[in-house]
């Protein structure tokens, strides 16, 4: 009986609901009855011969019985409703899990699509800025500096003020400069 009060008292603790706590209190009041009537069925043995109708049986099978029942059946209420609260509490926290699992994937898809549009974005932005790809730019900057004037620049895409728009007006000025510098050269050298 003493590991049922103690098992009563800690259940005290985790039901907090008034009816939680009224189921709670009947169950207590019917373990006390129980016991109370075990403890009247001991000392009617006590009080009684072997020999004649006993008592104490009668006792035990129609009163003390019944209380043991309805202990056992409140406990098993207590039991069940315990059950219930954590299936509940379960699936409200399964519930919440998938929230937040869908919830992680869509800000990962987001950022993800979100990532790639900057970067589309960003590319076609430099690629404005450049007037051409970054190769085409790359390489017809290097022929200029190995001094190939000659290199066609592709400028029908660039837009007024782009790298390639004023590479290729650099390659016609340096075109320009090296002719002259010829004719020059070339006036210089069949007047002397």
């Amino acid at each position: 009986m003493t590991r049922i009060y103690k098992e009563l008292a800690t259940a005290e603790n985790t039901f907090v609901t008034e009816q939680g706590q009224n189921l709670l209190q009947n169950t207590r009041q019917a373990v006390q009855a129980f016991e109370a009537g075990t403890k009247k069925v001991a000392q009617l043995l006590q009080a009684e011969s072997v020999n004649e109708r006993r008592a104490s049986t009668d006792l035990l099978f129609t009163e003390v019985r019944p209380l043991a029942n309805k202990a056992d059946d409140l406990m098993t209420e207590l039991v069940e409703r315990k059950r219930s609260n954590a299936d509940r509490l379960s699936s409200e926290t399964d519930a919440i899990y998938a929230g937040i699992r869908m919830l992680l994937i869509s800000l990962t898809l987001g950022g993800m699509v979100t990532g790639v549009a900057i970067g589309v974005l960003l590319t076609r932005w430099l690629t404005q800025q450049l007037g051409g790809e970054p190769v085409d730019v790359a390489n017809a900057a290097s022929a200029i500096a190995a001094g190939d004037l000659s290199t066609p620049i592709d400028n029908s895409r660039a837009r007024p003020g782009s790298v390639v728009d004023a590479m290729q007006h650099m390659q016609a000025s340096l075109r320009n400069v090296v002719q002259s510098v010829r004719s020059s050269s070339d006036s210089i050298a069949t007047g002397a």
